[in-house]
């Protein structure tokens, strides 16, 4: 309002000069001198400016947002501040096991290397207490292991199993159940800057008493012999190794019926046939074992088990499953 009543302020005074002029014309040098003035008088109101009504204030601008130009503190040289640091919660270890097996041709030393993952929890930290969101996050132990083995003697067949199980980074633990020796066990640990290692020493005793493997023995000749009645027939391999020991063996045999349409149960039930047979045997390179004086045709299904009674025998047993026919 105030640039509206100066500028016709000023268009009054040209025109109040005007006046006082005797003659005015338009056309001569001395009336461009009035224009000239009124011109004068225009260019002091300034640039136009849109109104915002009676007594109503521009509104401000938004403050600028962190990061941004126009922000305290914001340099267009500088990258933007790094996300707070962030704080691990341990969480525990995973057990890492090996399993590793020794022949009669596997050389008495052993080096491996086991990993150990350790599992938690890593949060943005904010201080005073406050933390933000969290992520799983594993850290990996690495440690050398050494396994040195006294000598022994296994046979071709024996295989020894020793399980190692990495618990904690400075702790691996040795289970020698499947080891056929019962070996004393020495441990030394290594935790120096640049090495962690751990060597395991292995020295034999005695040697523990065989559990019997289903291999060792194999089903020969199943059927009707010249005499009429039905026998088989099995070989040991492991004859030589168990010379001096006994060997019980167990056949439990079950003839197998052939099933056809609307066949009366009885029947079913009838056309079932078992033998069971058991027999002890000193330890040689074949056993021969009758089933029955009255063979019935028919597909047969048979398990064998048996076990070892001597100085290098457990007792346990181990079970082989077979088939025969008889025409």
């Amino acid at each position: 309002m105030k640039n509206r009543v100066t500028f016709f302020a000023a268009v009054l005074l040209v025109f109040s000069a005007a006046a006082r002029a005797a003659e005015v014309n338009f056309d001569n040098p001395k009336a461009n001198g009035a224009l000239d003035l009124m011109r004068e008088a225009a260019d002091l109101k300034g640039p136009h400016q849109p109104s915002n009504g009676p007594q109503q204030a521009p509104k401000p601008p938004k403050p600028p947002q962190p990061g941004h130009p126009g922000h305290p503190g914001w340099n267009p040289n500088m990258p933007p501040p790094p996300p707070p640091p962030t704080q691990y919660n341990f969480g525990g270890y995973r057990d890492s096991c090996r399993t590793f097996t020794f022949t009669a041709q596997s050389p008495l030393t052993l080096n491996e290397e086991m990993i150990l993952e350790e599992y938690g929890q890593e949060c943005q930290n904010f201080g005073q207490g406050f933390t933000g969101p969290c992520r799983p996050a594993s850290r990996y132990h690495r440690r050398k292991v050494t396994v040195e083995v006294g000598r022994r003697q296994l046979e071709s067949w024996e295989t020894e199993r020793l399980e190692l199980c990495m618990k904690g980074p400075k702790r691996i633990d040795a289970n020698i159940d499947g080891m056929l020796y019962d070996y004393a066990v020495a441990v030394r640990n290594d935790d120096g800057i640049f090495k962690r290692s751990t060597v395991f020493t292995l020295t034999p005793g005695a040697k523990k008493p065989a559990r019997p493997d289903s291999k060792e023995l194999a089903i020969g000749f199943t059927g009707v012999t010249a005499a009429g009645d039905v026998r088989m027939v099995l070989a040991d391999s492991r004859a030589e190794y168990f010379r001096d020991g006994t060997i019980t063996i167990t056949a439990d045999c079950l003839r197998l019926p052939e099933i056809t349409q609307n066949m009366p149960v009885e029947d079913l039930l009838d056309g079932f046939t078992k033998y069971n047979v058991t027999q002890t045997f000193a330890v040689a390179g074949t056993y021969e074992l009758k089933l029955s004086d009255t063979p019935k045709p028919g597909k047969y299904m048979v398990t064998v088990k048996f076990s070892r009674s001597g100085p290098l025998s457990s007792g346990a047993e181990a079970t082989i499953i077979g088939s025969f026919e008889i025409r």
